[in-house]
């Protein structure tokens, strides 16, 4: 019985953050967050625009690449892919995942990542975590009821890195997860606590194959973290904005017996809304405006903030234009382009060496 009230509170939890993040993009897409004192450093042309592609998914997301494709993925159809030429950007096929005949899953949250040559296709709030590979899509149990889980990102040796939920201290936990041997090792320290425990500490969980680093980027403060494989804390970095304390409010909202869900009052406003890692790169889509922008260009791009993790340091800022008046929903690196996703568009942009120094 007690099982079953904790399976049911965590789903809850993962429920309403998932809620939360997609009401707080929303709510943000239209408004401008006020002018930050940091100043931005915009060096001549990193990206160059290379070539476009319409897109005819509902709700699409990168869902990864291998060497010669990039997969859309379909947040409304989870089994569903678009695969991608990388260097003509063109759509080559619709990909459809299948699972496995002993296999019966029910869909909440449902998202597939696309690894080189594997496929992981996982929901975190029912839970369960499938692999399989991508000659053939079929997509194969790794997991049971081990961990309910937010976000997770595969390390590479039968182990994953996810984002968790600690009931005992009810907060976020980033933890190390092996289905082989089922066994879950949580790391309660590296998120630290602001507000409530649970939507001051939600982030965005990365790998750095590269350099075998494991990134977290808060949402709503100046903030990553870097940790090697093991989840062992190297450093705590921080973006180049000001904004040191999230500034959620929530309210406690009491949903069955002994039962309680925390909820946002208000939507957060967003530090950095999306992120990805390159080799020793991270990017972060930031929400906030430098002291020497104009606000016209602001308002008509994302602005994209470039770190080097392993040293700690700001390098430089560029700029990727909104499209059909809509901002980026998705970024990634992926060879030697950058992707950019809009709601029915995607645009490749072609790194500048210069720039993009190799490790």
């Amino acid at each position: 019985m007690k099982r079953i009230k904790h399976i049911k509170f965590i789903t809850a939890v993962a429920a309403v953050s998932i809620s939360a993040v997609l009401t707080l993009y929303s709510f943000s897409e239209h408004v401008r967050t006020r002018e930050g004192t940091f100043i931005r450093i915009f060096p001549p042309h990193p990206v160059l625009h290379n070539a476009s592609l319409r897109i005819d998914v509902e709700k699409p997301y990168i869902a990864g690449h291998t060497d010669r494709s990039l997969y859309i993925g379909n947040e409304v159809s989870p089994i569903d892919l678009l695969q991608i030429d990388k260097e003509k950007l063109m759509t080559e096929r619709s990909v459809r995942v299948s699972i496995s005949a002993a296999t019966t899953l029910k869909h909440f949250n449902a998202h597939v990542l696309v690894d080189s040559s594997s496929f992981y296709f996982f929901d975190g709030a029912i839970p369960y975590l499938l692999k399989g590979n991508t000659d053939q899509w079929l997509a194969m149990r790794q997991s049971t009821k081990d961990i309910f889980f937010q976000d997770v990102v595969p390390l590479g040796d039968s182990t994953y890195a996810v984002k968790s939920f600690n009931t005992r201290r009810r907060e976020n936990v980033l933890a190390i997860y092996n289905p082989k041997t089922k066994t879950v090792k949580q790391h309660p320290d590296l998120l630290q606590r602001q507000v409530d425990g649970i939507f001051c500490t939600d982030g965005t969980l990365h790998f750095a194959k590269d350099t075998k680093k494991v990134i977290y980027l808060y949402f709503y403060r100046n903030e990553y973290i870097v940790a090697d494989k093991d989840l062992n804390l190297l450093y705590r970095g921080q973006t180049i904005d000001t904004v040191s304390k999230a500034n959620v409010k929530t309210v406690t909202r009491i949903t069955g017996t002994n039962t309680t869900t925390s909820q946002l009052a208000v939507p957060p406003p967003t530090v950095n809304k999306h992120s990805t890692v390159y080799k020793h790169l991270l990017l972060v889509h930031s929400n906030l405006m430098g002291r020497n922008e104009l606000p016209e260009l602001f308002d008509e791009a994302s602005v994209i903030d470039v770190y080097n993790f392993l040293q700690q340091k700001y390098l430089f800022s560029f700029y990727v234009p909104d499209r059909e008046g809509k901002k980026i929903r998705d970024l990634k690196i992926a060879g030697d382009k950058l992707y950019a996703l809009y709601d029915n568009r995607l645009d490749a942009y072609k790194l500048n060496d210069i720039y993009f120094t190799p490790l």
